[in-house]
């Protein structure tokens, strides 16, 4: 049977978009349902639908994020990827992709990365372990598929997780800080708004040397934070306030693992500190409180998620018997 595959862009208003929101649905099965807050297009972004005849089978947005930039030059990325295990259909989705990147002028292309690294981005590489929340569920072949386009590997990521749950080694550090009057605290869910700035304060000052890093909007950083408020455990966000400047030294933020049901794991997602010399220790310190946290509450893991390779965080990590647990990959490629 001979396929009629081919791209049409879709947008909000056309009857064609309900097709890309629930192209997932159809490829995934009963399983999207438990990660269908993922499928959704976040901003503008050009949406392209692959159609065999009037039969949907794939789909990807196209983001332009003006600061994005890969070895200095302009990059588009591709995000919201998903396509039927079928190298003609994903040649003809990507490459119509390639061809839209160019008559925007952009000479390079990411993906997957729905706009920028505050948003999903990246595949995993093997999928032989269960999923922890906050993992972007994807089928196995997509970065084979990636591959096949002449995408190559630009970053590498890893998450490890700690089962040990050995404490205690720089828990003196607090009183030593205590001292310098920076207070190692609980975030304030009765103040979270107020709390929520300090936080986009210090990311905006630590993260801006990340690779790929481009700034955002205070707004949108509540915003991503948002979805993530009924899910909040105070114990599990730890913030180091220096009280002398009003501003936070450092924070571990955490979450429970919701995709584990017997609530046995949590999730370290983020963990920074000022990179001023005074603060040295912090991430140790907020590690050994989150895992002596974890080991008095009947938590048996704790991931430490979506760390680059080279980031001092992996460090952190494996202080605390972090042992790998996945690596993913994000790709690019010039057009």
């Amino acid at each position: 049977m001979m396929n009629n595959y081919h791209t049409v862009i879709v947008n909000e208003h056309d009857e064609l978009y309900k097709e890309f929101i629930n192209f997932p649905f159809e490829l995934y099965g009963d399983i999207a349902q438990r990660f269908k807050s993922q499928f959704s297009v976040i901003d503008s972004a050009t949406c392209l639908l692959l159609l065999d005849g009037e039969k949907a089978c794939g789909r990807l947005a196209l983001y332009e994020n003006k600061d994005l930039l890969y070895n200095n030059i302009p990059a588009i990325t591709i995000g919201n990827y998903e396509c039927i295990d079928n190298d003609e259909a994903c040649n003809t989705l990507l490459q119509s992709a390639f061809d839209i990147a160019r008559e925007k002028e952009y000479k390079y292309v990411i993906g997957p990365m729905n706009g920028s690294t505050w948003k999903s981005y990246r595949f995993m590489d093997d999928q032989t372990q269960p999923l922890f929340f906050s993992e972007n569920l994807h089928q196995t072949y997509y970065p084979e598929q990636f591959r096949k386009n002449y995408f190559v590997t630009i970053a590498d990521y890893i998450s490890q997780v700690d089962k040990e749950l050995v404490f205690g080694k720089y828990l003196y550090l607090k009183e030593k800080f205590a001292q310098e009057n920076i207070e190692i605290r609980k975030i304030d869910m009765g103040n979270l708004e107020m709390e929520l700035l300090l936080l986009y304060d210090l990311c905006s000052e630590v993260f801006i040397n990340n690779f790929l890093y481009t700034p955002i909007s205070v707004d949108d950083f509540i915003n991503l934070y948002k979805p993530l408020m009924p899910l909040l455990d105070k114990d599990m966000i730890l913030m180091g306030e220096d009280r002398n400047t009003g501003k936070l030294a450092g924070f571990l933020f955490a979450i429970p693992n919701l995709y584990d049901k017997k609530r046995e794991s949590i999730i370290v997602k983020t963990l920074a500190r000022n990179p001023a010399r005074k603060y040295a220790g912090i991430p140790q310190l907020l590690c050994d409180m989150i895992t002596q946290y974890a080991s008095e509450n009947h938590i048996k893991k704790i991931y430490h998620a979506f760390m680059h390779v080279d980031n001092k965080s992996v460090g952190a990590s494996g202080k605390f018997s972090g042992h790998d647990f996945r690596k993913y990959t994000l790709y690019g490629r010039e057009v």
